[in-house]
């Protein structure tokens, strides 16, 4: 599993240039060399509210109501008002919601969160599996509290914890 983040110092590695200690990724050359090499264990991103994620606006302007849009985020605001229920906060979703994602060899995990408030507790969760359900049509965490415990502490460890083992 690579990211973006591995681009810059695996074209470093390549070209024999130092790679700055404030890059966050890690060159991927060693599995180019050696496709079976174990490596990170999860890969991260970041993204506003859901609805705005259809089309990567941010943040929702009052006048984005008013194009083509308008019909659209009606309707992903009905599904995510229906699902909220009374944990809906239409200040929260509009502007500070934020999706933190965590993709592993079998799973996509979701953690929806108030970017202002990260030490609270995830205003919902997301969970797909990717060999059931390569679409993520189905979210599958309420039926699975022990597997979504389990993949929020590899979460938690964030990007640094997931690293590849290098040596």
């Amino acid at each position: 599993m690579v990211e973006l983040v591995d681009i810059y110092p695996t074209l470093c590695s390549y070209a024999n240039i130092p790679v700055p200690n404030y890059v966050e990724g890690y060159s991927f050359k060693p599995i180019v060399n050696k496709p079976t090499k174990k490596w990170k264990t999860a890969a991260f991103s970041q993204f506003p509210t859901p609805a705005l994620r259809e089309w990567g606006a941010y943040p929702l302007r009052p006048a984005m109501k008013e194009t083509f849009f308008g019909p659209l985020i009606k309707n992903v605001e009905a599904r995510i008002i229906h699902q909220q229920k009374d944990k809906w906060n239409r200040n929260v979703f509009e502007n500070t919601l934020m999706g933190y994602a965590m993709r592993t060899k079998d799973y996509r995990f979701i953690v929806w969160k108030d970017k202002h408030k990260p030490k609270n507790e995830p205003i919902f969760i997301e969970l797909y599996n990717h060999k059931l359900d390569p679409s993520e049509t189905v979210n599958i965490a309420s039926k699975n509290p022990k597997l979504v415990k389990k993949l929020m502490l590899q979460f938690t460890k964030g990007w640094q914890g997931n690293k590849p083992k290098l040596k």
